[in-house]
């Protein structure tokens, strides 16, 4: 495997490690790819891993294949129009970036099951017309029972709002087995990849990463969630802000039709930055939709979050839970750096406004099961709002209640679970207090600071 290891300084002064990770066979005839561990090692010590796959059309491989393990993290590659994925070395998905012309796009990618068949016309027609490449479980017998899922390549691009442009899939591979579940990267055969070094830079260690950083092994922190309560606290200290508050109130006075909203865009960001730059509350006079912006630069501010009405009453949707994934790629916000992406997600929150004056708000408490579920749900969006509003309805008939603002979230945290956290105001009042959920009640979570 260390054959063809491949050392390559990097412009602060590091160096990067990468090494070939036998490859398994895909039935595109237009896409290939190269599968690679990437080592950073400074001042002796490894300090990140992780295992990255480059899809792109075979020839552009062939000719950039030395020089794209280098870049596998920056937001411009050379020449390069690709698929990036990284994973880390227990091969958990991180994340999926689109490139083109060398320039990294605004949307996602990731390697998921497809519950369309193979004849599809939904599917590229990039995609093999060969037999479909077939990959068995170690150990397992053919037999009638035996159990295959296609997998595909789902490329999702964004416009500058965070919407929807387009969803491709690019048939890949199937796998067959007795039913047991795949790997951490979503059923991609695994190849070898025993030599593992954790998030401490320890071989073979046992920390792991996790939405608030490197915890287990020898990190010296065994679990470490955020507290609501001492988040509640941060929120009421943002939601006091003038700007804030003058814009909820045009908000819910102008919701009774049709949504309006407005982004929240700090004027600097880090620790302890609170002030907001002023947005004007809009409409794009749409009942069910508020179409947003989003910034990080110096001018317009950094988005963190948006606030929007709700003309039926209704609690925050499913796409109001997903809406901070979109602006994850963002290229200013990458361009920024990871302190930038890290303060992002620390921040991010969305607010929804009912014509009586409840709000509720949403955080992001665990990205990875957060996009996990996005990627369900971009699989039948309509299956899966319909689900949503199944959980709303036996929330309703379990406590005999016309809330709907209550029974949204309900439904969004039965739905989510612990990827998200929903804090409520009451009517008239700009302090939001954490919920919980409780058998079908959802009540304030008791806090005493």
């Amino acid at each position: 495997m260390w054959a063809d290891a491949l050392q390559q300084k990097l412009a602060d002064g590091s160096t990067l490690l990468s090494v070939s990770i036998p490859e398994y066979k895909i039935a595109s005839t237009q896409l290939n790819y190269i599968r690679k561990y990437v080592f950073i090692e400074n001042g002796g010590k490894i300090i990140s891993g992780n295992i990255v796959e480059f899809f792109a059309k075979p020839e552009a491989l062939e000719r950039e294949k030395d020089k794209l393990p280098a870049q596998f993290n920056q937001s411009k590659i050379e020449n390069f129009t690709g698929t990036v994925l990284l994973y880390d070395l227990q091969y958990k998905y991180v994340n999926g970036r689109i490139y083109k012309d060398g320039k990294l796009v605004n949307g996602s990618a990731q390697i998921t099951q497809g519950k369309k068949s193979l004849t599809d016309q939904k599917v590229s027609n990039n995609m093999s017309t060969e037999e479909p490449t077939i990959r068995y479980a170690s150990n397992v017998t053919m037999m009638a029972e035996t159990q295959c899922i296609n997998w595909y390549l789902v490329t999702t691009t964004f416009d500058g709002n965070g919407g929807i442009i387009s969803v491709e899939k690019e048939f890949l591979y199937m796998t067959c087995g007795d039913g047991g579940s795949g790997g951490g990267g979503g059923g991609q055969p695994g190849g070898d990849t025993n030599v593992t070094v954790d998030c401490m830079g320890v071989l073979n260690g046992l920390a792991y990463g996790s939405p608030c950083g490197c915890i287990g092994g020898t990190s010296g922190v065994a679990y470490c969630p955020r507290d609501p309560c001492a988040r509640k606290n941060a929120i009421n200290l943002r939601t006091a802000q003038p700007n804030i508050v003058a814009n909820k109130a045009t908000i819910i006075s102008n919701s009774s039709t049709v949504e309006w909203g407005a982004e929240q865009n700090v004027n600097a960001w880090g620790a302890g930055s609170f002030g907001y730059n002023p947005v004007t509350p809009r409409t794009n006079t749409a009942t069910n939709s508020f179409t947003s912006s989003f910034h990080w630069n110096n001018v317009d501010g950094y988005t963190t979050g948006i606030a929007h009405g709700h003309p039926g009453g209704t609690g925050p949707s499913p796409r109001d839970a997903f809406w901070g994934l979109g602006n994850l790629n963002n290229p200013a916000l990458l361009a920024a750096g990871q302190s930038a992406v890290n303060y992002y997600k620390e921040e991010v929150e969305v607010t929804t406004y009912l014509p009586d004056g409840t709000g509720y708000l949403i955080e992001v408490e665990d990205w990875a099961a957060l996009q996990a579920e996005y990627n369900i749900f971009l699989q039948d969006p309509d299956a899966y709002n319909s689900t949503y509003v199944s959980e709303a309805q036996n929330y309703l008939f379990a406590n005999n209640s016309t809330n709907v603002g209550d029974a949204g979230v309900w439904a969004l945290m039965s739905k989510l679970g612990s990827a998200i956290r929903i804090y409520k105001s009451e009517p008239g009042s700009n302090t939001f207090m954490p919920l919980e959920k409780i058998g079908f009640s959802v009540t304030d979570k008791p806090c005493v600071y």
